[in-house]
């Protein structure tokens, strides 16, 4: 029973190893609105040390199709994830979601970051890599889209596309989402959740003989 208890004590600190510093995250841009009358709006420089996220939103799309470009920098390198979910108060039609590695930016700072009614900054030019388009997913409600935890480090945009149709005098379409960030496990704190793995399951296997 005691060989149990420790294997569990393990795991548990092994897994709050893994999730220490969650209580320092930061919204870099929180609610930040689309920038009308530029090439993208920029989200800001998000660190994954500090679990830093961004959230946006594009209101008034209005009918016809919208093409937006939206800027984040990770740096230093971390586990960047992206989320946007689209909210249709009218129909909507093709709407899609790419991603892309940038191999440079010019943008302007995020006004107020870190605050509530923080300002977005706006970007005058953009190099593109390699794109990726996400898969979207129609829940019935509004479409979502998700990218899973990967590496990330350096400029990236997503171009966010589709056909709004929004009749005069109704509410106008929307969207909104996040960018969030997180650390890369480090492999001395992988060793030690296997540990814990390992010792739960000794326990476990001695407890049942």
């Amino acid at each position: 029973m005691k060989l149990l208890k420790k294997a569990w004590l393990g795991l548990a600190f092994s897994a709050g190893v893994l999730a220490s510093g969650g209580a320092s995250a930061t919204a870099i841009c929180q609610g930040c609105n689309f920038q009308f009358l530029s090439a993208g709006t920029f989200l800001g420089s998000l660190d994954p040390t500090t679990f830093d996220s961004a959230s946006f939103t594009h209101t008034g799309l209005g009918s016809g199709a919208f093409n937006d470009w939206w800027v984040f920098r990770v740096s230093p390198a971390g586990l960047g994830g992206v989320n946007a979910v689209f909210l249709p108060t009218n129909a909507v039609a093709g709407f899609a979601i790419s991603l892309y590695s940038l191999t440079g930016e010019t943008c302007t700072p995020v006004i107020n970051p870190g605050l509530p009614g923080s300002i977005p900054g706006t970007c005058t030019a953009a190099q593109l890599g390699v794109p990726t388009l996400l898969p979207v997913f129609n829940n019935g409600v509004g479409f979502v889209v998700n990218l899973p935890n990967s590496p990330m480090s350096g400029s990236y945009a997503f171009n966010i596309t589709g056909t709004s149709i929004a009749p005069a005098g109704t509410q106008p379409n929307l969207y909104s989402g996040n960018v969030t960030t997180t650390l890369i496990p480090e492999p001395g704190s992988l060793a030690l959740v296997a540990l814990g793995l390992l010792a739960a399951g000794a326990g476990l296997r001695r407890r049942a003989a």
